[in-house]
């Protein structure tokens, strides 16, 4: 009995004397604290809920050499490494390694791997964006119309009009995705459009933290559907319809904006708005446009390399004779001969821009030398141009004004960082003469405005 109690004794003193004890206590609480953390991170932010999981595998994993490195180098004075340390500390992390690959955990954390399988079309008409349309075409000025709420006032469409137009594009869609692996949701209850039609306006961001995150209807689809996060429509299209009518003309019109959001990301696109006259061939052609529209989003998101983009590859050196060399951007069997392709840009809130792997977005310098082209082509032209094209220097000379305020504002404020991006309309188009291993040549085919200048940088998406 003195025996073991002696040894007894003199092994818990060797483990105080070596601070085992305080150590493993120290990293057990370092470690909590750790998981809590990525937890609010994933509650606050939407990240990966495989996060916390991993956490936690890593944490209590890596003790055998926490405890390892405290027994040998607990107390104080340097010690030598030891071969218990050298073989059994690479052992470990070798453990952990092959426990990650073989069980996918990494994987499982690569939600972007995941398809955009599943989309939920929210169509309204909700007065409760209406307000919302003012302030946001007011300080934004990005959308192709201008509404006001004195001589342009903006009102929802009837009941019955909104229903037909949501039944006749579901319908559509699920034809056309039907065995693809595809589903799609939309609002035929009353009960869902009530929940979503209170949803935030699509373009409100969450700034309650500092940052700048969109929103996205998480919440409100779990109990929609009645299932976890995890489970619920991976992306939300918001179709706004509504009509206007003009005081001083009298002319009623309708109108369409698209906005769509991804669950596992924070970002939002907008197709901007199209007008179309309040009759019935006005009502057909919206319902026709909206429905290719629909249907080019959706086969993007579905289906594309990049579901943000339709851009298959970028100007990458001009060569005489108004040719130019294109590098491909996703893959390299994209573009074919005799192709025609659209040239454009990606504009930003922003002095220069900024580029990100293979997607670069230009400032408002740039910007700013893309409305001066225009304005420099009419007024040395002013002779031979069209009146209609003539009447365009206002515009742009407006726009040009506008943009330069922005900028100096910018600059000031040492405002850099991209924000509020914007697709171009299409400069130029090119037709594909030769593909090659690695790039195509191809030449100018057509301008969009006289004064479009092919440039290095601009993206290249399939003609429309």
């Amino acid at each position: 009995m003195f025996v073991n109690f002696s040894v007894r004794k003199s092994f818990i003193k060797i483990l105080l004397e070596r601070r085992i004890p305080q150590i493993l206590g120290s990293y057990f609480i370092a470690g909590t604290s750790l998981i809590f953390f990525i937890q609010y991170l994933v509650d606050k932010y939407q990240f990966s809920s495989h996060y916390p999981t991993l956490a936690l595998f890593g944490l209590i994993s890596i003790i055998p050499s926490v405890i390892i490195l405290a027994y040998f180098h607990g107390a104080p004075g340097k010690d030598e490494w030891t071969k218990m340390e050298k073989i059994g500390i690479p052992v470990n992390i070798l453990f952990i390694a092959v426990v990650l690959v073989v069980g996918d955990l990494t994987d499982n954390t690569k939600e972007t791997k995941e398809p955009l399988d599943s989309y939920y079309l929210h169509f309204t008409s909700t007065e409760n964006y209406i307000d919302d349309h003012y302030k946001y075409n007011q300080e934004m000025d990005l959308l192709p119309f201008i509404v006001d709420s004195i001589y342009t006032p903006i009102s929802s469409i009837e009941d019955t009009m909104l229903y037909n137009i949501t039944s006749d594009c579901f319908s559509y869609l699920n034809q056309q995705f039907q065995n693809k692996g595809t589903e799609i949701f939309s609002n035929f209850k009353e009960s869902h459009t009530s929940i979503l039609d209170n949803f935030p306006f699509p373009a409100i961001q969450d700034t309650s933290d500092g940052g700048r995150r969109v929103l996205y209807p998480i919440q409100q689809f779990s109990q929609i559907f009645n299932v976890d996060e995890n489970n619920i429509p991976k992306v939300f299209m918001q179709i706004l319809i509504y009509k206007t009518k003009n005081y001083n003309t009298g002319n009623e019109k309708l109108f369409k904006t698209v906005w769509w959001k991804i669950k596992r990301q924070f970002n939002i696109t907008s197709s901007g708005g199209q007008f179309y006259d309040n009759n019935e061939s006005g009502y057909k052609n919206l319902i026709k446009d909206l429905k290719e529209e629909l249907l080019a989003d959706i086969n993007r998101l579905r289906f594309s390399s990049n579901p943000f983009f339709e851009w298959v590859g970028e100007i990458e050196e001009i060569l005489p004779n108004n040719k130019i060399k294109i590098k491909y951007i996703y893959e390299s069997n994209s573009i074919k001969n005799n192709l025609l392709l659209d040239a454009q840009t990606m504009y930003s809130h922003s002095v220069d821009g900024a580029c990100k792997e293979e997607i670069c977005i230009v400032g408002i310098k740039e910007l700013l030398d893309d409305i001066q082209l225009g304005i420099t082509y009419i007024e040395e032209n002013k002779s031979t141009v069209p009146d209609s094209l003539f009447d365009e220097i206002y515009k742009l000379k407006q726009d040009f004004t506008r943009y330069e305020k922005l900028l100096d504002s910018l600059i000031q404020n040492d405002i850099h960082a991209p924000e509020h991006n914007w697709l171009s309309e299409p400069f130029y188009t090119v037709k594909v003469l030769e593909v090659f291993g690695d790039y195509a040549v191809a030449k100018l085919h057509t301008k969009n405005k006289p004064w479009a200048k092919i440039k290095v940088g601009h993206k290249l998406r399939m003609h429309k």
